[in-house]
């Protein structure tokens, strides 16, 4: 496993890695797992990952940060899976597989749903963030087979204006704010207007119950369900709620652990095995590392959260 534990991301680093020892067996060597510094850098991350092809690592868990992953890649022999908790959906392929939720499977979930709603227009509010392009990339692949039209403005200036030029001089149906950070001023400018708000699963990082101007909101995040008994065993004996990240690095540790058992280790291994039942819900992989993932859609109450549709995978 390839964790930044020292450098700006240790924090995020440690919270892994402790998810990974709830998953880790005591009494099969043959599912050992090894945790590697990679300082949260390309070039740590590739010094990383030579010390764990040198020590002959079968299976690479990590790294965090996207542009880590090809230092990493060109580092392990080529026969060499590895399962990135990057999102980027640029980084799949090639022995690499996607562990992070990327946009295209939060989108879809968010958009597959507002259209059962009866949502047609929808206008997007664009960051430039890599999430945020990345959202709306994925918006514009779904839209037309939903029979939607999606319409994208920037972040600055008077948003709801833009929204309305943007819709030919009315406001459209939902509005999507897929990054996180800066979403409270964002739904205060848009409480205004009574337009329904849409989001994703970045939000699930930000303080979002407690807030009146995003009450009635739906987003898409991985399944909660599975996640819960987890949860409770992480705060038992760490004494926190730990995060989606947590969840993933857990689900990592269990996927190469099945992995071994059924003697799939290969390059294309994560690709030819069955869907896999984590605590981040249902997951599998294609051939070019891109995943589906199982996503449940929320709404915003006064009480929090709660479940308001369970779909397939996205």
């Amino acid at each position: 496993m390839l964790l930044p534990l020292s450098g700006e991301l240790s924090r995020t680093g440690l919270i892994m890695e402790r998810a990974s020892l709830l998953a880790q067996p005591d009494d099969n060597p043959a599912l050992a797992l090894t945790t590697y510094d990679t300082g949260g850098t390309p070039a740590g991350a590739r010094a990383a990952a030579a010390n764990a092809a040198r020590d002959g690592a079968r299976i690479v868990l990590g790294p965090l940060r996207s542009d880590c992953v090809s230092p990493v890649r060109a580092a392990m022999p080529e026969n060499v899976p590895v399962l990135t908790f990057s999102n980027d959906p640029r980084r799949g392929g090639d022995g690499v597989f996607l562990l992070g939720v990327t946009p295209q499977q939060s989108v879809t979930a968010t958009l597959r749903y507002a259209r059962s709603r009866g949502v047609r227009r929808v206008g997007i509010i664009s960051t430039g963030s890599n999430w945020s392009r990345g959202a709306v990339s994925a918006a514009r692949a779904v839209a037309p087979a939903q029979g939607m039209r999606v319409f994208t403005v920037d972040d600055d200036g008077d948003v709801l204006a833009a929204l309305r030029e943007g819709g030919g001089g009315t406001l459209p149906d939902a509005i999507l704010y897929a990054d996180g950070p800066g979403l409270d001023a964002v739904a205060a400018r848009l409480a205004p207007a009574g337009v329904q708000l849409l989001g994703t699963v970045q939000w699930s990082g930000q303080q979002i119950t407690g807030n009146r101007d995003l009450e009635g909101t739906w987003l898409s995040v991985p399944d909660p369900a599975p996640f819960e008994s987890f949860s409770a065993a992480y705060g038992s004996r760490y004494g926190e709620r730990p995060g989606l990240l947590a969840g993933i690095a857990f689900d990592a540790v269990r996927m190469a652990q099945s992995l071994v058992l059924m003697d799939r280790v290969t390059r294309n291994g994560p690709a030819s095995a069955r869907v896999f039942s984590g605590v981040t819900g249902d997951l599998s992989f294609a051939s070019d590392g891109t995943a589906q993932r199982a996503m449940a859609v929320m709404t915003i109450g006064e009480q929090g959260l709660s479940v308001i549709h369970r779909g397939g995978q996205s």
